[in-house]
């Protein structure tokens, strides 16, 4: 069942109990082993952006610790980039987040990934660790993007408003 999110004339972000193909091929756009994926995919709530009713772009977010979610995944079809559905899916899992009672968002991404990274600073994300080649310890095969290879990942930290300075609302 899906429930609806956001919805403008012909964009709508909806949050689903399951997975189809499209939505599984979404997944692997930002995560090209399926075997990564299914270790957190039980355990997460997706949120899904459609075009019409075509499936477009998917954010997979988990509760991590009390109070703090991560985004597992976020990805947006090559095609439909550029339109601000990146975005979108961030600020409605932060949304989400935020009325399961999580006072901030975190989200893994790799060095190579400069776009993504440029998208989790734009939403409120600051840095907050570099784990030094963890992508060559953690998959079996090489990524790449432009053309350049994967190897470190980046943790971003988002923090609600309030919360910044470990004060209470």
């Amino acid at each position: 069942m899906c429930l609806n999110v956001l919805s403008t004339p012909a964009v709508t972000i909806t949050s689903c109990s399951s997975i189809g193909v499209a939505e599984a091929c979404l997944l692997l756009l930002a995560d090209p082993e399926w075997d990564q994926i299914a270790h957190y995919l039980n355990d997460s709530h997706c949120l899904v952006i459609k075009e019409k009713d075509e499936s477009v772009g998917i954010v997979a977010v988990m509760a991590v610790r009390p109070g703090v979610m991560e985004l597992m995944n976020v990805a947006v079809r090559p095609d439909r980039q550029g339109r601000g559905y990146g975005r979108q899916l961030v600020t409605a899992a932060q949304a989400y987040a935020q009325q399961q009672g999580a006072v901030s968002v975190e989200v893994g991404t790799g060095d190579s990934s400069l776009g993504a990274l440029a998208l989790y600073q734009r939403c409120g994300f600051t840095i907050k660790t570099i784990d030094k080649d963890y992508f060559l310890r953690h998959y079996s095969a090489p990524i790449y993007e432009e053309n350049r290879q994967c190897r470190s990942r980046i943790t971003l930290s988002w923090v609600a408003r309030g919360y910044q300075h470990g004060l209470g609302r």
